[in-house]
């Protein structure tokens, strides 16, 4: 027993040293990646990187009070790749654990909270009230009381501080309220960013960073819906009994037909259906102006019932309201985005028709019509033949304006959508993340799920209006272009930056054209791509 223990002693006493001593000789960075930053008690974590070639790299995991509840050591492999997997130790929910992994000086960290995987907070929107005196944040889950914080928010409108003067929890829906100092007006741009650490749920997980969130303006323009109210200056409702199985129509004189088709509606019982006219001014999506009346439509109670099937919705319109230029479409009111989406229509005379599959608010707009062969601001750019193509199949389409803007930046979802529509994959997808069951791009999301393209963050959260890194954009370009076997020998000058998950794909991708690197020969794994390199390298792939 006792030689045992001093078995035990001298090779703790070996990790101490390894992890301790400096390693003369040693030139590159350590770098740790963790397979979750939250795990429950007992869930096994992957902890891999990149280091030295075949190299001692230890690992130790620290609590709060900074003592060691894990040590370990692997030595890297020829190509510096490294990997331990340890278990998450027995400690109380909301613990935070410091891991970190290297050798002398050169240690990377990163840090791990017990707790469900599924618990980290996410934004669902950000928007003012009507007056423009707060700005209210609405979270996915539970949140812990922010209130005496307000030193640790930034908004900014139109690019000047209007300082927070409280802070306040609301629990139900789970939202974070932001006094201002001055109100805000209609029109104004207003961004808010906050201090790390400061915005949690309940159980302590703490909400990814973000800088200058965008916040939607719900201060209401100054003019009224264009359609108005009835002579008595009551909103006009509309109301019909029907039967799931057999369908019928509900209407509101001229102004809006409902076609529903049966079997749409769930259920073997009469159901009422109801639209109703909202008498009040509207945020207007940017460039457009009010064609009509705004209408809640309604299925018992539920202002947010989604149907079996499709049905059609009609509503009136003022062709006299349009522009020269103008063309109407229907929109639909997102209340997990806040802001007017806009889903087109077919016009005849003063009428406009459209298929959906869901109720909420909708109304009749005008939007410039946008050129059908030209971009105005792709012309010179770099990226120019390949989006000019893109654009010509239908694949992608510019914005109101009639610009493209191919420096902004591409989200993962806009970027999947793409995917999906390029390789014409119709394969049905039944995957739904958290934060995808009321996105836009839910269905191909799931279709590039199903075929392996596109993983998420974890298993709850998938992160669509996340900018796509090159990285990432690289490893779905491999999968879909199937270069699983392609080995590929480019290396970058920061090819240490790059992701271990990553490497094959940036190589495979990078040795077959699809996605190069900068004049500076680096790859820069972790920057934002563009919707200029996104369309080119997603023609490169569907040529290689």
């Amino acid at each position: 027993m006792v030689h045992n223990r001093k078995a035990i002693w001298t090779i703790i006493i070996l990790l101490l040293t390894l992890f301790l001593l400096p390693q003369g000789g040693m030139a590159a960075e350590v770098s740790l990646e963790l397979s979750s930053n939250r795990a429950m008690p007992g869930n096994s974590i992957s902890a891999l990187g990149q280091a030295e070639s075949n190299t001692w790299v230890s690992l130790k995991i620290l609590d709060s009070q900074q003592n060691i509840v894990l040590f370990d050591a692997v030595k890297s492999d020829p190509e510096g790749n490294y990997q331990f997997i340890f278990v998450v130790p027995d400690l109380p929910l909301g613990s935070e654990l410091i891991v970190n992994a290297g050798y002398g000086n050169r240690i990377a960290s990163q840090i791990l909270t017990v707790g469900e995987p599924g618990a980290v907070p996410l934004l669902l929107s950000a928007f003012t009230n009507e007056a423009g005196s707060m700005i209210s944040m609405e979270f996915n889950q539970l949140m812990a009381d922010p209130a005496g914080s307000h030193e640790q928010f930034t908004v900014l409108v139109n690019g000047k501080i209007n300082p927070v003067t409280k802070v306040a929890l609301n629990q139900n829906p789970a939202r974070i309220d932001l006094t201002l100092s001055q109100p805000v007006k209609h029109g104004d741009i207003i961004k808010v960013s906050y201090t790390r650490g400061t915005v949690q749920s309940a159980d302590h997980g703490v909400l990814e960073d973000f800088d200058q969130q965008t916040v939607k303006n719900m201060v209401p323009a100054t003019s009224k819906s264009p359609g108005g109210s009835s002579a008595s200056g009551t909103p006009k409702s509309g109301t019909a009994a029907i039967n799931p199985k057999q369908g019928g129509s509900v209407s509101l004189g001229k102004e809006v037909i409902i076609e529903i088709p049966a079997n749409a509606l769930k259920g073997n019982t009469e159901l009422p259906v109801k639209v109703q006219q909202i008498d009040a001014t509207v945020s207007l999506p940017a460039d457009s102006k009010l064609l009509s009346s705004v209408y809640e439509f309604m299925v018992g109670n539920q202002s947010n019932y989604n149907f079996d099937q499709p049905i059609i919705i009609k509503l009136q319109f003022n062709p006299a309201l349009l522009g020269e230029n103008e063309i109407a479409a229907i929109y639909y009111y997102d209340e997990s985005q806040s802001k007017w989406i806009n889903i087109g229509g077919t016009v005849s005379g003063s009428i406009i028709s459209v298929q959906v599959d869901h109720f909420t608010r909708f109304a009749v707009f005008s939007i410039p019509i946008p050129s059908p062969t030209a971009l105005s601001d792709v012309e010179g750019h770099w990226a120019a033949p390949y989006i000019k193509e893109m654009y010509a199949s239908g694949v992608i389409g510019g914005y109101p304006d009639g610009s493209f803007r191919p420096d902004n930046h591409i989200s993962r979802a806009e970027f999947v959508t793409m995917l999906v529509k390029s390789y014409q994959w119709e394969t049905a997808g039944s995957k739904t993340f958290a934060d995808t069951a009321k996105h836009w791009a839910r269905d191909y999301i799931a279709v590039a799920y199903a075929r392996q393209i596109a993983k998420g963050y974890n298993d709850t959260r998938f992160g669509p209006d996340d900018y796509i890194t090159r990285e990432q954009m690289a490893v779905m370009l491999a999968q879909a272009a199937e270069l699983r076997n392609v080995t590929g020998t480019r290396t970058f000058s920061d090819q240490e930056r790059i992701s271990p998950w990553a490497r094959e794909a940036v190589a495979a991708a990078s040795s077959k054209g699809i996605i190069n690197g900068y004049p500076d020969k680096s790859f820069k794994p972790k920057d934002k791509a563009t919707r200029g390199e996104a369309i080119t390298v997603l023609l490169r792939s569907l040529d290689s």
